[in-house]
């Protein structure tokens, strides 16, 4: 599964973009897209630098939630106890949604992914696949990557780290 973005416009020609969770089937030996859920109205924000963050003495969860954190100070995001707000969104640090002012799903368009509720969800709960240490580490990037998260090599090392139980 992944996101799609539908773009609209309305009869004063003002743009907007939502986001969609699809997933490809197989019909007539053509691709064909079914929509799994509707995620939300796409706010958009500039590409970040990836972050370097000690996340050394934390856990997984906690490192994800340091890492959402540090990405969305970076784009004027400010921390409100357990909300990271700006005047359009805020992400709950408690149960990981993203809101609007409305108090509707959003998501905010990020580097190259997207954060959203699924995204955060996914990245949240990550499984190990069955597979080898350098599959695990391409899944742990891919869901990353799509959930708009720029790091750097050794962040991005600790936190394989604590999902990938090397043997010795």
């Amino acid at each position: 599964m992944y996101i799609r973005i539908k773009t609209k416009k309305n009869n004063k020609e003002k743009i907007t973009k939502y986001a969609y969770l699809v997933e490809n089937k197989r019909r007539w030996k053509k691709p064909k897209q079914k929509v799994k859920k509707y995620l939300g109205k796409v706010y958009e924000y500039p590409n970040t630098q990836s972050s370097s963050i000690d996340i050394s003495n934390l856990s997984y969860q906690d490192s994800i939630k340091q890492i959402l954190l540090s990405h969305l100070l970076e784009i004027n995001f400010k921390l409100n106890e357990d909300l990271i707000q700006n005047e359009d969104l805020s992400v709950n640090l408690i149960d990981f949604k993203v809101k609007n002012s409305k108090n509707k799903n959003a998501v905010i368009k990020l580097n190259d992914g997207f954060i959203s509720n699924y995204s955060l969800k996914q990245a949240l709960n990550f499984n190990l696949p069955n597979a080898t240490d350098k599959e695990c580490a391409k899944a742990l990037a891919t869901i990353l990557i799509s959930s708009g998260f720029k790091l750097t090599d050794d962040t991005f090392i600790s936190l394989f780290k604590k999902v990938y139980k090397f043997e010795v």
